[in-house]
């Protein structure tokens, strides 16, 4: 089944460069008259009446709707609690049972064509998770940082983008610390309710460090068979729910590893972290590869494989951490000096 109904319109942001703001929402009243958009929100802060009030009668005077909302008193990192404030209050305004296009006032409006251009050829493909109805257009993924996925711009159904808001303590206060950005807060939320093994991965690890080691020891043989299990899992969570941008079909025989590498084959590609690198991939044939495990067969590949299967049979996709060894991890987190300790050894969490 797929959904090819009209998108609404969210838009986010504040009023950084009204030259780019209205260029932004142009380019959206364009489309709209072309039938290609329906409805448009814009969604602020009501400091804007005071500081941007002629643009936003501008927005008005256009058939935009405007909504605005106090600011919270705490944005949390990556100002992500503004985020899910703003959206919401747009996605409020809007058919939760129609698709929606999250888009932002500024530096966006490339990515905005293309998840238009995409969806209007495409569509969105039926999710088989119980997690989603349908899956979520974006334009990257990470292979390395779970869930850590572009943000700026996306398209879901409106009734499953609402399950990516969330106001919780659990970021702030169960997982590892200064780990989650505000992109993986968003979309790992509906996951870490549904599935025991990514909420036990946060509570557990730093999952930036996590990352810039994997990148660090592609190919050195020693990746412990955990993390190799869980991403293996990961990359099918993320087949089955998210789709990217169409592109050519890679048939080269690579190994597994090349997953974190920054390879010729064109798998991905380093992005760097505040702290760290995280392995980004744009292309929906590219990630049908991943998920699938299309790699040459070698040890690795088998190892992969076996982690997965104990994954996969755990009760009702339940914790995982115990079935596998904590003094390889231990191991690994010592050799692999491209960042600090990515272990909480906090026992109340063992």
């Amino acid at each position: 089944m797929k959904m090819h109904d009209v998108p609404e319109v969210v838009v986010t942001g504040a009023v950084r460069d009204e030259a780019e703001f209205k260029n932004t929402f142009e380019f959206l009243l364009e489309q709209r008259s072309q039938g290609r958009l329906g409805r448009i929100v814009f969604s602020s802060w009501k400091t804007l009446a005071e500081t941007d009030g002629p643009v936003l009668e501008w927005c008005k005077a256009k058939g935009i709707e405007v909504v605005l909302s106090l600011e919270p008193p705490k944005t949390m990192m990556g100002n992500c609690w503004k985020q899910h404030r703003a959206l919401l209050a747009g996605l409020k305004m809007l058919d939760p049972n129609k698709p929606v296009l999250k888009t932002r006032t500024d530096k966006a409006q490339d990515q905005t064509r293309l998840v238009l251009q995409e969806y209007h050829s495409l569509g969105l493909s039926a999710c088989t998770s119980p997690v989603l109805d349908f899956r979520v257009l974006c334009t990257k993924v990470s292979t390395s940082m779970m869930f850590n996925i572009a943000d700026m711009v996306f398209i879901g159904l409106g009734h499953d983008l609402l399950k990516l808001i969330n106001f919780e303590g659990y970021y702030d206060v169960v997982a590892v610390p200064s780990t989650i950005n505000a992109e993986i807060r968003m979309f790992s939320w509906p996951f870490v309710q549904h599935y025991g093994f990514v909420e036990e991965y946060y509570r557990n690890m730093n999952v930036r460090r996590v990352s810039t080691k994997l990148i660090s020891a592609e190919g050195r043989g020693y990746i412990p068979a955990y993390l190799l299990g869980l991403h293996a899992r990961y990359f099918q969570l993320l087949r089955t729910c998210f789709q990217l941008p169409s592109g050519p079909v890679h048939r080269q025989t690579v190994p597994f590893s090349t997953v974190w590498a920054n390879p010729p084959e064109g798998l991905g590609y380093p992005s760097k972290l505040i702290d760290g690198f995280h392995m980004a991939i744009t292309n929906d044939a590219i990630l049908d590869k991943i998920a699938t495990l299309d790699f040459a067969e070698d040890a690795q590949l088998l190892q992969v494989r076996d982690a997965l299967e104990k994954i996969t049979n755990a009760p009702c996709d339940g914790e995982v951490l115990a079935l596998f060894s904590w003094d390889e991890l231990v191991d690994f987190d010592r050799r692999e000096t491209s960042a600090g300790p990515m272990l909480r050894r906090d026992p109340i969490f063992f």
